[in-house]
């Protein structure tokens, strides 16, 4: 019952206009105004935007035979709309003010050319601006559509697309939707003050889900972690959980966050070995708070999300209560004697003084597990020597700190963990599972991006290390400078303060 291309008189006296570019879905222009969404039967479910106030949010239509009555809410996550919108048919013909709002709509969201349509269906970042027109690259229904074929085209636009809602929002959702990638990194072009919206991060959330009831905390995303068969891909449950986490927090679901905390802890109390996931929690908290620092002031909702997650406490994280103590169980030390001889000779010890092993026989020994047999366990190797790696670097950056000792030392004792020495797992063709003990350390821990330290997903500069596609001193830099000994759980000479 909807009427295209036929302009409807709302309320103040303004009209609005509905076209379709493709079967079912909508699009409708008004003063200072868009919308876009799907037609089902008489119901038109759209999103807004409207430019003046830079403000979106959800509207949803039911047209009849004299007009449409209309509902919508600010913001874009679900919810009860409380916002009416009334429209009655226009009798007369369009006037010249109608027919240009036509023209605009068309210019912007109309219908693709086949032209354009092909280049959309073989674009992709590198070769995007040599594949589209420069006309093309201000076309607001174009933009929108390549967006959804690669986020990152974001990147390059100009700066009013990039300060644009709307189209921040739909690169946001086309990212979250790549297994590949996070939204973040098409979060990253947007103007500085919508990378910290809350509302677009939460959509960039909620896309990198099936469905929003998939983001709920649970004890399974901690029981994962001792789960031999679920827990192996450890990067993509990590993911998962930091999302839940900051989607949770952001929500102000403080129930559902207090009951996450008292379950981590207690899953830590009975597997000790999997302290570390204390630290990835705090250091997205961390990252939460910086999201609220640099957002635009809103003091209510600022006090709201701090008390939300006030029961994990980030000022006195480092003084956190367990019922084992860390260091008891997982003190590790790098023993480097003969750096300056052969590095094959740097062992890893469970005191300073020891004589020490090569990491991996260090963490089969700590872990009471041995390599092709009943008792070996990829999340148990893992788990231990995520833990011991952490306590080994902040107790080794701290001899840095006093003694120091030259970030290439630190360098070269990560070198040693996944340069595999053990010979059966060497032989076995599986010499790559400790890699997964240091991404998790320098992606989680220390909070370094992939793209910041592998040399071939970065167009950094970075330098390999000694044949490792690594830039190991990059990474112990940053363990230099950021003074981890400092923080949770401390390295062991703090112990008799």
């Amino acid at each position: 019952m909807i009427k295209l291309n036929t302009p409807y008189t709302i309320e103040n006296g303004d009209t609005v206009i509905f076209t379709e570019e493709k079967k079912d879905t909508i699009h409708g222009v008004y003063k200072d105004s868009a919308s876009s969404g799907t037609l089902d039967g008489n119901v038109l479910k759209a999103t807004f935007h409207n430019s003046k106030v830079n403000a979106v949010g959800l509207m949803e239509i039911t047209f009849n035979e004299t007009g449409f009555d209309g509902k919508w809410k600010k913001g874009i996550e679900p919810g009860p709309m409380k916002g009416k919108w009334l429209g009655e048919l226009t009798s007369f013909k369009t006037d010249d003010d109608i027919e240009s709002k036509v023209e605009d709509l068309n210019k912007n969201t109309a219908s693709l050319t086949d032209e354009q349509q092909e280049c959309i269906d073989n674009v992709w970042e590198y070769n995007f601006l040599e594949l589209t027109k420069e006309e093309w690259r201000t076309n607001r229904g174009f933009i929108l559509e390549a967006l959804k074929k690669d986020a990152e085209i974001l990147g390059l636009l100009s700066e009013e697309f990039t300060k644009d809602r709307e189209i921040v929002l739909e690169a946001v959702k086309s990212h979250g939707n790549t297994s590949d990638y996070s939204y973040e990194d098409a979060l990253k072009y947007a103007d500085e003050k919508l990378q910290f919206d809350p509302e677009i991060i939460l959509e960039g959330i909620i896309s990198s889900f099936k469905s929003e009831d998939d983001i709920s905390l649970s004890e399974e995303d901690i029981q994962i972690f001792i789960d031999d068969e679920k827990g192996h891909f450890i990067r993509n449950i990590l993911e998962n959980l930091i999302l839940k986490v900051r989607y949770t927090v952001l929500k102000l679901k403080k129930k559902e966050f207090e009951l996450f905390v008292s379950e981590l802890k207690s899953f830590i109390n009975s597997n000790h070995e999997c302290l570390w996931l204390l630290q990835v929690v705090y250091k997205e908290l961390i990252n939460v708070e910086n999201i609220l620092d640099n957002m635009p002031d809103d003091e209510v909702y600022y006090s709201k999300v701090f008390d939300t997650m006030s029961s994990f406490d980030t000022e006195d994280f480092k003084y956190i209560d367990l019922e084992f103590s860390p260091h008891a169980e997982f003190d590790t030390y790098f023993i480097d004697d003969e750096i300056e001889n052969n590095w094959d000779y740097c062992k890893w010890s469970d005191s300073s003084n020891g004589s020490g092993m090569n990491f991996t026989e260090f963490i089969m020994k700590r872990a009471e597990i041995e390599w092709d047999s009943d008792s070996w366990s990829d999340i148990k190797f893992w788990n231990y020597g995520i833990s011991s790696l952490w306590i080994g670097l902040q107790n080794y950056s701290f001899r840095h700190y006093e003694e120091e000792i030259d970030e290439v030392n630190i360098a070269i004792a990560l070198y040693s963990v996944i340069d595999e020495k053990y010979e059966p797992i060497q032989e076995s063709g599986c010499a790559d599972r400790v890699s997964n003990i240091m991404h998790v350390i320098v992606e989680y821990l220390l909070c370094i991006k992939r793209n910041q330290y592998i040399l071939d997903e970065s167009d950094e500069d970075l330098e390999e290390f000694n044949g490792y596609q690594f830039d190991l001193k990059k990474v112990a830099n940053n363990i230099c400078n950021s003074n981890i000994f400092d923080g949770w759980p401390g390295t062991s000479a703090f112990l008799d303060d």
